[in-house]
């Protein structure tokens, strides 16, 4: 239950040096942001802490198989929840209304979503 498995502290110190990292390396397509890049720690946590069996701090830092589990994400922007849920092995569906949406997601990272 995500209520009680999520742990803030852990997942905020993490997603902290994410974004410090965001704010240090900004690649030229980073000049004029459109959409917000989301820390893709906070959404890894989120979806650890609602269907992992482990503690989230023991879940984190090890490889996780959630097959079956289908995520759809109908606003997908930067598309960084898709890929986390990707990541931890979910069934991924992700659209957006704004065209640049899907232009703006790399295409070598959409042929690596199954």
């Amino acid at each position: 239950m995500i209520e009680k498995n999520f742990n803030i502290p852990f997942i905020s110190n993490i997603a902290l040096r994410e974004k410090q990292i965001q704010q240090n390396y900004r690649p030229i397509i980073a000049v004029h942001k459109w959409f917000t890049r989301r820390p893709g720690t906070l959404f890894r946590g989120l979806l650890l802490s609602e269907f992992s069996e482990k503690p989230l701090q023991e879940a984190f830092y090890v490889s996780n198989n959630l097959a079956g589990l289908k995520i759809a994400d109908p606003f997908m922007g930067g598309g960084t929840p898709i890929l986390e849920a990707n990541r931890v092995g979910c069934d991924v569906t992700a659209f957006d209304s704004f065209p640049q949406a899907e232009v703006s997601f790399p295409y070598k990272q959409r042929q690596n979503l199954d």
